[in-house]
């Protein structure tokens, strides 16, 4: 088994990049991780896992969290470097609360309200 520390990992898209024994990128896709219920890498996590040459580039098999006994280094928590629900944003880009203004709350075409 071959050692390594995740570069990255987007659990949206369910893969990510494990740096490799010679400090090559290391594809990993979420099939390939043994675990429990969701299949997620953190950033920064040292896993085990087996290094196989594929038509695109190094490949991660069979990946496992490594023994906790050796430290990992440190990362941000999960909340530090997500974007916020929406992107950041109150609303959608572009999205109204429904009501224009010059319309009519009531009827909600211009002039509705007009004899």
């Amino acid at each position: 088994m071959t050692r390594g520390q995740v570069k990255w990992f987007d659990p949206k898209k369910g893969y990510g990049f494990i740096i490799g024994p010679e400090s090559q990128d290391v594809f990993v896709h979420y099939s390939q991780i043994q675990s429990e219920g969701f299949r997620a890498l953190k950033d920064g996590e040292m896993v085990e896992y087996e290094l196989v040459q594929g038509d695109k580039g190094w490949q991660a098999r069979d990946v496992r969290q490594a023994d906790r006994g050796e430290a990992a280094p440190a990362s941000k928590p999960p909340s530090d470097d997500r974007p916020a629900p929406g992107g950041g944003y109150e609303s959608a880009p572009g999205a109204s609360s429904g009501y224009e203004s010059g319309t009519s709350a009531s009827s909600g075409y211009e002039g509705a309200d007009e004899d």
